[in-house]
């Protein structure tokens, strides 16, 4: 059985350089992230590897996290659900 779960085309574990690519931001802040544990990551050797699930993850919490605030501030701003109906 296949350890990849990813759809086709997307690799499974992504590289630093692989995930800042994906958000358009430098490699120190994906760094950042994986030094405050806010990003969980595999250390292999030297190389670190992020789980695609464990961003999907981060980025649904992210969306959550700004839901709320923008909530609690009164702003009109959707969340991800209100785009997924």
């Amino acid at each position: 059985m296949a350890m990849d779960s990813a759809p086709s085309g997307v690799a499974r574990f992504l590289t630093i350089a692989d995930a800042a690519q994906l958000f358009s931001v430098g490699v120190d802040e994906i760094h950042d992230l994986i030094d405050s544990a806010e990003l969980p990551a595999l250390r292999l050797g030297q190389a670190w590897r992020i789980d695609r699930a464990e961003l999907d993850a981060f980025v649904e919490r992210r969306y959550e996290e700004q839901r709320r605030i923008a909530l609690l501030h009164g702003s009109d701003i959707p969340g991800i659900a209100d785009f997924a109906s």
